[in-house]
């Protein structure tokens, strides 16, 4: 009988009740793809989660897991998933103690602050799993190990890593077929595509280079064949999320396929020519027609004939990471780059109208105030560029993370890992630099309550569930099921039942405190501010939420995870200046 398979990837929660919610689940379809084409497919049945059991709370998902009876979990860490599915994993293991679970994705890293600590994962596969994974399920299955230096098995005495260097595969053997039925666009037209592995660079905040050793790319005819399988099956925008796309040695050629042009060898994209696929390329142009393209470049390397390609095949949108304009800072961390031939790519890029979006950070070994602030004052003269300045990262694995002692980086080992001060920059200094820069630039880390208090409140959650004070008893526990979630406290007196209001909201955040919450207010008539305190205090004692620490400098201890509103009754008129006073005090508590 097959053993049970199921791959776990959970999202990142966010508080945009109105946009489209992006989980990008790429490793568990590669995996999948690649069980299905081994001799290992005889032993296991493979088991994705639909879209619909992501977005329940934790209690449903696990009841939706357990309903499936998994042998064996394959979970894939972010940062932005590592607390929540640890927690998930440790409540999976307690309903069924022979559950095996693999660990892999980037936040496996040997010296990690808390994974290995937890004793759930069997295995840990650190890099890329493709390598590594049919050899791995083998030997899980015939109750062996491996000796693979990447991957690492939980014993008695904790656990124990392999010694010998794993196979490097061509990303073409990574990757899923063109016609894989789980490798397809997002309810929204949005199709993700990877053309090349590992990275040529070696920066110090990243892990790119330390995954793989080389870069593998996939060719001009490859790709292509791949965006045609996109589109027909419905993708609007393809994103290349190779770390650097334009390192390509096809790059010009890509760009011209793309474009309806001449191929790299100078032949009209009509000559009949097969792409892999069992079509001819004669229909590029009808097939690309629409598509619009993202991808994140070097800006250094391009010339203008470049961006002109760029903007010819659909390239609607280019990231470039710049991280310092300072010299000294990228020789520090390894990103040496020559400015002059930078501001001559950027330049070509927005004079094609392509939207640009540049990197910088902030919170780099031997970086100033003055280097952070000039860094984003050049970036906001450029006309028609976007800037975001991101804190740096201490990501497990990383090398910066390795040397934070030598550059007295301070940051929490908790996601998402973000450094607070230097030995250059303290903590307050930090904080009010990153406020005046969020203010100039108008990029903000989480999505922002709009309205705190008002009739119609736009940044509800769609999941509403309503109490009533004049109801004996209340459930016990908070009623629902999703992960995103907003409770109603209706009542004519919410001041006098202001502890039995406070008990129900700790007690829903105990329950459940890796979902994001709202606790709405709906008055009858204007309460005592003294009620939005004590609530207010109460969850401050709960926990922070991966929400919290993400914002911690730019939002100066306001809460993002769990928030409170009032909800104004439309039939009734509420005083103005209480109207307002509740607002300030909203604002100032809640992101």
């Amino acid at each position: 009988m097959k053993k049970t398979l199921l791959f776990l990837e959970l999202p990142r929660l966010d508080n945009d009740a109105a946009g489209p919610q992006e989980h990008l689940r790429l490793a568990g379809v590669y995996l999948r793809s690649l069980l299905e084409r081994s001799a290992e497919s005889r032993y296991f049945k493979a088991l994705c989660l639909p879209d619909a059991v992501y977005r329940l709370d934790d209690e449903h998902l696990l009841k939706a897991i357990a309903r499936r009876q998994p042998d064996l979990v394959a979970c894939t860490l972010y940062l932005w998933n590592i607390e929540r599915s640890l927690h998930v994993l440790r409540r999976l293991r307690a309903l069924d103690p022979r559950l095996a679970i693999i660990v892999g994705g980037p936040e496996v890293a040997r010296y990690h602050p808390f994974l290995f600590r937890s004793h759930l994962p069997d295995i840990a596969v650190c890099g890329e799993g493709e390598a590594v994974w049919e050899s791995l399920l083998s030997a899980w299955r015939k109750g062996r190990t491996t000796n693979v230096a990447t991957v690492a098995w939980k014993t008695k005495r904790g656990y124990c890593w392999g010694r010998c260097a794993p196979p490097v595969l061509p990303l073409r053997n990574c990757l899923p077929s063109p016609a894989e039925a789980h490798y397809q666009p997002d309810a929204n037209g949005m199709a993700y595509l990877e053309t090349a592995r590992g990275c040529p660079m070696r920066c110090t905040y990243c892990r790119y280079h330390h995954q793989r050793g080389g870069v593998s790319f996939l060719t001009a005819d490859e790709i292509l064949a791949r965006v045609r399988a996109f589109q027909r099956q419905g993708a609007r925008e393809i994103r290349f999320i190779d770390p650097s796309f334009n390192y390509n040695p096809a790059f010009e050629a890509i760009l011209n396929r793309l474009a309806d042009r001449s191929t790299g060898d100078g032949r009209s994209t009509c000559d009949d020519r097969s792409t892999g696929d069992g079509r001819s390329t004669c229909d590029d142009r009808s097939i690309c027609h629409g598509l619009k393209f993202f991808a994140e470049i070097n800006a250094d390397r391009l010339a203008p004939h470049q961006a002109r390609l760029l903007a010819a095949a659909h390239f609607k949108e280019i990231e470039v990471g710049v991280q310092s304009r300072n010299p000294r800072v990228l020789r520090l961390i390894r990103r040496p780059t020559p400015l002059a031939a930078l501001d001559r790519g950027i330049r070509a890029l927005l004079a094609r109208k392509i939207r640009v979006t540049l990197d910088l950070m902030a919170g780099l070994p031997g970086q100033t105030g003055h280097d952070i602030r000039s860094s984003v004052a050049w970036a906001a003269r450029l006309k028609g560029a976007r800037v975001q300045c991101l804190q740096t990262l201490l990501l497990p694995g990383t090398d910066i993370r390795r040397e934070r002692k030598r550059w007295k980086l301070v940051a929490d080992d908790r996601p998402p890992y973000a450094v607070t001060a230097t030995s250059t920059i303290p903590s307050p200094r930090m904080r009010s630099i990153l406020a005046c820069i969020q203010q100039q630039i108008g990029v903000i880390a989480d999505c922002p309550t709009r309205r705190f208090v008002g009739r119609d409140l736009p940044d509800l959650f769609p999941e509403q569930i309503h109490l009533h004070l004049s109801l004996e008893r209340w459930p016990q526990y908070a009623p629902g099921r999703q992960a995103r979630r907003a409770i109603v406290f209706h009542g004519s007196d919410l001041f006098a039942c202001r502890e039995r209001i406070g008990d129900f909201i700790r007690g829903a955040v105990c329950r459940e405190p890796h979902i994001l919450w709202q606790f709405i207010l709906a008055p009858e008539r204007e309460e005592p501010l003294d009620l939005l305190d004590s609530l207010i205090a109460g969850l401050r004692k709960c926990p922070p939420h991966l929400s919290d620490r993400w914002i911690l400098l730019d939002a100066a201890g306001r809460m993002a995870a769990r928030r409170i509103m009032l909800w104004l009754q439309s039939r009734q008129r509420y005083d103005q200046g209480w109207v307002k006073a509740a607002n300030a005090l909203l604002r100032s508590a809640f992101y």
